[in-house]
């Protein structure tokens, strides 16, 4: 252990002792709520981030040089001049920091009149991703010596390929360990609520005690949101290629209809009738239905992504092999026309037509990635065009990304089958969140009447309860709030957790609102219903009781 992480320890330690000094000092609950918080965020960043940082592990090898190197492989199958498969993924933004890597490498070649293996030797010492500079000087080896570059960049694939999959499976699996610190915490935040409430009924504090105990615990849960996503390996999904289907603008205007419709009418039911938990869940009710409905199509979406990614593999291996024989784009497609090929079908036909009308192939080909909606598909059709282009074997080619296609979308589905795990337990364990925050918040209401009436009837002198006033009504729309809080800060985590299109988080947030609406009128239910009379019974022996 290095001395800042001693440093940071002390720090923390230091923080919470001087909180805990000052709270002893001055016996104010906004101290201790202050203190608990700091705690609370102090050992999610320092001590469970490392801890979850190493045991998860992360992906060392990135999935977007894995492409990288399929790119360059693919290339280097029709023999091109050497400063070709600098080029062409130096001039490929998917790959972003890579990219930029190679298109410096292919500068120092192409124009500054250094050998190739020079300018890899060169790069090479200013990289700090171990992986690319320890890449980048086998690379530099191959071609001083003049070895086989094909071979070698299919060796180097393969390898990092392997690689790439045991850690991905390795986070995966270890990522459960995470899914449960969620949940429990999740678990824990509604035990703090509860905490916080009786002491700030029972000890006073104020409103501000109040504000501050849900503001803790939220950032808290937000900690762990955004502790999810450093973590957990996002996945290659859904393109962003337009022009984009009308069934993407139909799902933002309706979710951006329920939004501004939920703002107005929460705004109006707060000004002529106050904010109540009945009305909270109605106006919950509300929003999750539109959000619903935005999300049921987009997850539509997600549905046609998903039956494309399983006929594209054959598509690409079919096709590379018919263009190896037929060397014409769309002569090859023709066999494929016939063949049954799922959703794929509608966007192949579509190719072929701009194909055999004379549209530039370029063009034609990013449209059909466009019209798949997979990112797979769309680094795959890149990497078949830029090889049929530069003279490249489209067999092996189609072969090798077939292979490299069902391996990222086994790894998928695999996490996927995890996250809809954690996004069921997340439902449930939001459900009962939910219904007992609003238990304990209309039991302490309920009980903070039947204080408030009692001391009414004592005389003035005598103070047996204390009570600050504005906490009955202040705890309801505090309580409500932070019930939707939690309930986006869980559809983000499901949302990371299960690959899938950006646009079903409505889909996610919706199905949470409803179940935080379902929940605060079971809160409401219990409540009323099992100690409602006993309370009303209560009024009644004190409205007896002498003056």
């Amino acid at each position: 252990m290095e001395i800042k992480d001693y440093a940071k320890y002390f720090v923390y330690v230091l923080s919470i002792f001087a909180l805990a000094i000052f709270f002893g000092l001055t016996k104010n609950t906004l101290f201790l709520a202050s203190a608990f918080g700091v705690g609370l965020v102090g050992f999610v960043w320092i001590f469970l981030y490392p801890f979850l940082r190493k045991r998860v592990g992360t992906i060392s090898v990135d999935i977007d040089l894995v492409y990288l190197l399929q790119h360059m492989h693919a290339i280097s199958t029709g023999k091109p001049a050497r400063h070709v498969l600098f080029r062409v993924v130096g001039e490929e933004k998917t790959y972003g920091y890579y990219s930029e890597i190679f298109k410096k490498i292919y500068t120092l070649g192409k124009n500054w009149g250094y050998s190739f293996a020079e300018a890899c030797r060169l790069v090479a010492k200013s990289v700090e991703n171990k992986v690319l500079r320890e890449l980048l000087g086998r690379f530099s080896a191959i071609l001083s010596m003049g070895g086989d570059i094909e071979l070698f960049l299919k060796t180097e694939y393969n390898t990092l390929m392997t690689e790439y999959e045991t850690i991905y499976n390795r986070v995966v699996e270890a990522s459960n360990i995470f899914y449960g610190i969620h949940t429990s915490l999740l678990a824990s935040g509604v035990f703090m609520i509860a905490n916080f409430m009786i002491l700030i009924f029972f000890f006073g504090g104020g409103l501000t005690t109040l504000y501050t105990s849900y503001t803790i615990v939220s950032i808290t849960m937000l900690s762990i949101a955004i502790l999810l996503y450093v973590l957990v390996p996002k996945d290659l999904f859904e393109n962003n290629l337009k022009p984009q289907p009308y069934i993407y603008k139909l799902a933002d205007y309706i979710a951006l209809a329920g939004i501004t419709a939920s703002i107005v009418l929460t705004i109006l039911t707060i000004r002529r009738l106050g904010l109540t938990f009945t009305y909270a869940a109605s106006l919950m009710a509300s929003l999750g239905t539109s959000l619903i409905i935005a999300g049921y199509i987009a997850k539509r979406i997600d549905s046609f992504i998903e039956d494309v990614d399983m006929f594209f593999p054959v598509f690409i291996r079919s096709y590379g092999m018919h263009l190896k024989v037929t060397p014409n784009m769309a002569k090859a497609l023709e066999p494929l026309l016939i063949t049954e090929l799922g959703k794929l079908k509608k966007p192949i036909t579509n190719l072929y037509s701009r194909l055999v009308n004379g549209s530039d192939p370029q063009v034609s080909w990013r449209l059909f990635a466009a019209e798949t909606r997979s990112e797979l598909a769309r680094r795959a059709v890149k990497i078949f065009i830029d090889t049929v282009e530069n003279g490249g074997d489209p067999a092996i080619t189609g072969a090798s990304l077939s292979d490299h296609y069902n391996e990222l979308a086994r790894l998928r589905r695999r996490k996927f089958q995890i996250g809809k795990t954690f996004e069921t337990t997340t439902y449930l364990m939001h459900g009962a969140a939910t219904l007992i925050v609003v238990f304990i918040v209309l039991l302490v209401q309920k009980f903070s009447l039947v204080l408030s009436t009692v001391q009414a009837m004592m005389p003035a002198e005598i103070g047996i309860f204390i009570f600050t006033p504005g906490i009955t009504e202040a705890s309801t729309w505090v309580s409500s709030l932070f019930l939707f809080i939690l309930a986006v800060i869980n559809a983000f985590c499901i949302k990371r957790a299960v690959p899938s299109s950006k646009r079903v988080l409505y889909y996610y947030l919706g199905v949470l609102l409803i179940i935080t609406s379902i929940g605060i009128l079971a809160g409401e239910f219990l409540m009323n219903y099992m100690l409602g009379s006993a309370v009303e019974e209560l009024f009644k022996t004190i409205g007896t009781l002498p003056t």
